[in-house]
């Protein structure tokens, strides 16, 4: 038994979970049952470990997992807009469980860039475009500051993509 808990932490893999292990995950948790030892589940599912097992599981009930990459639909905005007005804009964990198949950073992600009523999502005007070149500072908070409703990540992407064109060089 020492021996073979040994190995199975020897062999331990990152990252989610392949179509295979999902189906050897659930295979065990219909034959042991989801109060089971988890060491005993992670037993049938090889390179993975008991807390992987478990956190994999819980998730996936909670998620109702999908392809994650899959484009957000207006049922997903929708139910997003729903859960941060009941929740706020800080508890990213219980949103998600509001959006099926999005993760926390997915619903912050979505919300902060494109859905917060607070944040400018119409075309850059020449004047902002300008001005955004003027700045040129590492800093994306600081000039986000100055650029009203525009967030450090819409400033830093624009800029990036522009800089070319107002031939500036170096890194940022």
């Amino acid at each position: 038994m020492l021996h073979e808990r040994y190995w199975r932490s020897q062999a331990k893999r990152a990252g989610r979970f392949t179509e295979k292990e999902r189906s050897l995950l659930e295979t065990a948790i219909t034959t042991f049952g989801e109060d089971a030892n988890w060491n005993l589940i992670a037993s049938q599912v090889p390179g993975r470990t008991a807390s992987q097992c478990r956190n994999s599981w819980n998730y996936g009930r909670t998620h109702h997992i999908q392809r994650q990459d899959e484009p957000w639909t207006e049922e997903d905005r929708y139910r997003l807009k729903r859960a941060v007005e009941r929740f706020g804009t800080k508890k990213w964990t219980l949103i998600s469980e509001f959006v099926i198949g999005k993760t926390p950073g997915q619903c912050r992600n979505q919300w902060k860039e494109r859905l917060d009523p607070t944040v400018n999502t119409r075309q850059w005007t020449n004047r902002e475009m300008d001005r955004l070149m003027e700045r040129r500072k590492v800093d994306w908070k600081e000039v986000a500051k100055g650029m009203e409703g525009r967030t450090p990540q819409q400033c830093r992407v624009r800029f990036m993509n522009h800089r070319a064109l107002y031939r500036i060089k170096g890194d940022y």
